[in-house]
């Protein structure tokens, strides 16, 4: 399959990208606002990157309008998050979770997940998950809009 970035969309790009980078899991990714509130947002693109020290990544695109997105927002003001894994019994609640939802909306009382306390960081895990990585912020890094 070829195809030419430059005269593809970004949706069309994106569509490609998940089509061809299988299997893909898929980064749940649990933050706090500053102010407290719980936010949960499922994202496609993340990996393990290193062991020494233990460092993963996942690529939040911006919203429609541009901006960071709750998730990329809260971590850089807060330095912390939890990735959930995604395993089937939790699926249909992480993709009720993929909707653009204004701030103060808690994904986990709208998904009907519990929340379980975190260990070393303030952001809540998924109760129901199989395993779930509590993170601190190594770096940020804008890649384009």
């Amino acid at each position: 399959m070829e195809f030419d970035v430059a005269s593809l969309s970004v949706q069309e790009t994106y569509l490609r990208m998940v089509q061809l980078i299988t299997p893909r899991p898929i980064a749940w990714v649990s933050t706090l606002s500053v102010d407290g509130i719980p936010n949960l947002a499922p994202y496609s693109f993340f990996s393990g990157v290193g062991a020494k020290p233990p460092t993963l990544c996942f690529s939040p695109a911006n919203d429609r309008h541009g901006n960071p997105k709750d998730t990329l927002d809260n971590i850089r003001r807060t330095g912390e998050f939890v990735v959930n894994v995604v395993t089937g019994p939790v699926a249909q609640a992480m993709h009720r979770s993929a909707d653009e939802l204004a701030p103060e909306i808690n994904e986990f009382e709208l998904t009907g997940v519990e929340q379980a306390e975190s260990v070393k960081v303030r952001p809540p895990r998924v109760k129901q998950v199989v395993a779930a990585m509590e993170c601190t912020l190594h770096s940020a890094i804008a890649l384009g809009t």
